[in-house]
């Protein structure tokens, strides 16, 4: 039978957090999903720890290329009718899957099911373990960890930009939104977004490098269309009596008004 979601897991000498990643996926209880791990070259114990789990995931490994053809080579292998992505250091909270793929139930014209991204920052502790905690309020981002997205919407839109190390996520949702791909926002948290050393985005300067590159090439698109540089689709937001409205800047949501009450969750 194939599979409902596939669940692709983008790895760079991420051995320590591999083991808890898999265990946060299939914590979601979905019965019908297939975990590919793509190793992008790692010089750690990835591929010993990817062994370690037999066949509850499916390993890939390449030549260092970068997150994005990581992510690419995943979609390539990918079975299910849905995907979902995963950085390996990063989490989903419970119900994730079910609460994005009911809302494909809900609007079967929907392309791409987004959600809010909770950050949560490494804090060491006196025991000198590291917990992740919540920092500030969840926003809505365009990562592709926090949205469940249809297969077929990678064929009108097209594979991750692999030339793109930083915000490679951002380049390939704004060509979304000028395509007019169908996607909503669930007014609830999809994403924890874990900070610590080791992230790819710690460098700020590159990570907004990258940021302005997407922005740049979204014009550049716009423009060779024909299009106004201002002409990009609102966001929709899909309410729990499933209507499709826009954000109202007047009404504050439950998100905006206090932290994300998350526990601490402790570092593997």
């Amino acid at each position: 039978m194939k599979p409902e979601v596939s669940v692709i897991i983008p790895v760079y000498n991420g051995a320590k957090f591999l083991r808890e990643a898999i265990a946060n996926v299939e914590a979601q209880t979905h019965p019908n999903l297939e975990i590919i791990v793509v190793d992008d070259g790692s010089t750690d114990d990835t591929a010993a720890v990817a062994r370690s789990l037999g066949n509850r995931l499916r390993y890939l490994h390449q030549v260092n290329q970068g997150p994005a053809a990581a992510r690419n080579r995943g979609l390539q292998a990918a079975q299910g009718e849905f995907i979902a992505f995963l950085d390996v250091d990063d989490q989903w909270p419970a119900d994730k899957l079910k609460h994005q793929l009911a809302a494909f139930t809900t609007k079967p014209q929907l392309e791409i099911v987004n959600g809010y991204v909770q950050m949560l920052q490494a804090v060491p502790t006196a025991s000198g373990e590291v917990e992740f905690q919540p920092r500030h309020v969840p926003v809505v981002s365009f990562n592709l960890g926090s949205a469940v997205f249809r297969r077929s919407v990678f064929d009108k839109v097209g594979l991750l930009d692999a030339s793109q190390i930083h915000s490679e996520d951002v380049d390939w949702f704004m060509h979304a939104r000028e395509l007019g791909v169908a996607m909503v926002v669930l007014e609830e948290v999809t994403l924890l977004y874990r900070k610590h050393d080791s992230n790819l985005t710690r460098d700020r300067q590159e990570n907004l490098k990258g940021f302005m590159q997407a922005v740049r090439k979204s014009i550049q698109r716009r423009q060779q269309a024909g299009k106004s540089v201002e002409d990009l689709p609102q966001l929709q937001y899909l309410q729990p009596n499933g209507e499709i409205t826009l954000k109202n800047p007047e009404v504050v949501t439950p998100l905006e008004t206090v932290t994300h009450r998350q526990p601490p969750i402790s570092s593997s």
